[in-house]
């Protein structure tokens, strides 16, 4: 079974935003490294299961000659592209988008026998990566993530190994945030990326009209809107609710 599990919200300065960010009152917890070495976060844990992620791009010199190749081919405005693995997608946004929501993920309970459960359905899969972060204090989580070959489509991780909870404490923001609930998603090719939804989660949509599609989960909704809305910030096209982000 899929459910909501978190947003990547990329920033430019990683200690600026969590500055940013406790000011509006959430309660920040460290996250670390990622194994690809390119990427660092930290994360807002909420009551309701879900996070979020802060994402930045660790500075240094490879890091740097990467995103202007990247922005030499424009992929900036491509992220259709027919990505390898999931580490092309999730390393190509954070080195070429804007501030803002790049991503949404969602969390297989049944690890890796949901992928195969997907896979059954036809939709074509990036091979399972494995991913690793080193905690504060040395301890090593890892996990396996996936993604379908479609931008609109969220990735998947599977549960961490070994399990980790938040503290309680970690999960009281000041400003009474609990979490997201909701996630939608702006689409041009608004019937096939309904079907294409549907094959990844194994459900008919709840709710459906000529301009909107509603999937329900566990732990929340995604919601399908036909025509593309291009933000100022992210990638985009997607929109989460109920969240408060900092201003510019």
């Amino acid at each position: 079974m899929l459910l909501l599990d978190h947003i990547v919200f990329l920033v430019k300065d990683l200690e600026k935003s969590v500055r940013n960010f406790e000011q509006m009152g959430y309660i920040v917890s460290q996250g670390g490294k990622h194994g690809n070495g390119t990427t660092e976060n930290t994360l807002i844990h909420f009551r309701n299961g879900t996070f979020l992620e802060i994402l930045a791009v660790r500075k240094n010199w490879k890091n740097r000659i990467i995103r202007q190749l990247l922005n030499t081919v424009s992929l900036s405005t491509n992220f259709n592209i027919d990505l390898k693995d999931f580490d092309a997608r999730f390393v190509g946004r954070a080195l070429v988008c804007r501030e803002g929501i790049t991503d949404f993920c969602l969390k297989a309970s049944e690890g890796l026998a949901d992928y195969t459960a997907i896979k059954n359905r036809n939709l074509p899969l990036s091979i399972p990566l494995e991913m690793k972060r080193v905690r504060p204090g040395g301890q090593v989580l890892s996990w396996h993530i996936f993604s379908p070959y479609i931008a609109e489509l969220p990735f998947v991780m599977t549960p961490y190994q070994p399990a980790f909870k938040p503290k309680s404490e970690n999960l009281m923001h000041p400003n009474g945030a609990e979490g997201f609930d909701k996630v939608k998603v702006y689409v041009n090719d608004f019937e096939n990326l309904v079907e294409k939804y549907g094959l990844l989660l194994g459900l008919m949509p709840i709710k459906k009209d000529a301009h909107s599609a509603i999937f329900g989960l566990g732990n929340g909704q995604i919601e399908l809107i036909s025509g593309r809305k291009n933000t100022n910030s992210g990638i985009g096209f997607l929109e989460a609710s109920p969240l408060f982000f900092p201003k510019k």
